[in-house]
Formats: C-alpha cells, structure tokens, sequence
C-alpha cells in the first residue's frame, strides 16, 4: 500500500503490557532478595556455622566449575550462536527487502 496506517493503541498496548511485566519481575525479586539478606545478616557467627547453607550459597561454587563434558557443550554452544546470527541476518536482510523474497517463494523453492 501506498500509506502505511500506524496503529498507535497496539503500540501502547504492548508497551504497558512489558512495563508492566517487568515491574512484576522486579517486585518478586526485590521480595525475594530482601529476605535473603534479612535471613543472612540476622544470623550470628556461630549460628551460621552450625546452620546449613541454603540459596544462593551453595551456587557460589559452582559458577566456575567446568561442565563434564566441555567439548560437547562448546560445540553445542558454538552452533547455537552460529544458528541464531544466521536467522537474526536474514531476517534483517529481508526487513530492508535486500533478499528479495515474494510470497510462497520460500515454500516453492
């Protein structure tokens, strides 16, 4: 079409719609969190060392650990970053109509 019709309550619609999911998001972590750390500092020395760890303190550890099999998921890794930027160009270059694509072209081809 010669003009394009903008539909404005769509666009705010979806606006409000992710501002206020991530609102949610933040007031359940903000919640979360601020419990963590009333539970964490609240607790003496010698409570703690008789107190098992829980939450985040257990993850601590693992975060630099090495997976068992490291080839297999650098590899995995790897294809899946290859995959992605393959199919965000292409859909890039079809949006500045670059490649050239008519309707069912894809599906005849």
């Amino acid at each position: 079409p010669a003009t394009f019709e903008i539909h404005w309550l769509s666009i705010i619609n979806s606006f409000v719609l992710v501002v206020l999911l991530m609102v949610f998001l933040t007031i359940i972590l903000m919640r979360v969190l601020k419990n963590d750390f009333t539970r964490y500092m609240s607790t003496d020395e010698e409570e703690d060392l008789a107190e098992e760890e829980t939450g985040w303190k257990l993850v601590h550890g693992d975060v630099f650990r090495f997976p068992k099999n490291k080839m297999l998921f650098t590899a995995m890794l790897g294809s899946g970053a290859q995959l992605f930027c393959m199919v965000s160009m292409l859909l890039i270059l079809m949006l500045f109509s670059v490649v050239g694509v008519q309707r069912g072209a894809i599906q005849t081809a």
